[in-house]
């Protein structure tokens, strides 16, 4: 959050930076991994891929804005993108991902 709300403050470049820590640090937590992958439950799944995608998405952002090629497009990580459906779909006792929704989401900046 706080990288995002630096995006038009900050210098770009010293942001772009941060995020890399950020992305590093993500990976190191294992969250570019996919959750299915790890036998996770649904919640924690989808939880784990909205949190790396919207990073991965602020990392381009920010490379793009600083002129730079975000690193994450030549890693190699198996997070697969969130499922569009909106936020209140998702809750701790689901046993089964929720059906994917046609149009826009709450999700939809990042698919």
């Amino acid at each position: 959050m706080y990288i995002f709300a630096g995006i038009e403050r900050m210098n770009t470049k010293s942001l772009w930076s941060l995020m890399g820590i950020v992305v590093r640090n993500a990976e190191r937590c294992g969250l570019h991994r996919d959750g299915i992958l790890l036998g996770l439950p649904p919640y924690e799944t989808e939880k784990r891929r909205r949190v790396w995608w919207e990073l991965q998405h602020l990392d381009m952002a920010l490379g793009v804005k600083s002129g730079s090629m975000s690193l994450s497009l030549q890693a190699s990580w198996d997070a697969r993108l969130p499922l569009n459906i909106e936020d209140e779909e998702i809750e701790p006792s689901m046993r089964e991902a929720p059906e994917e929704r046609e149009g826009l989401t709450s999700m939809s900046q990042c698919l």
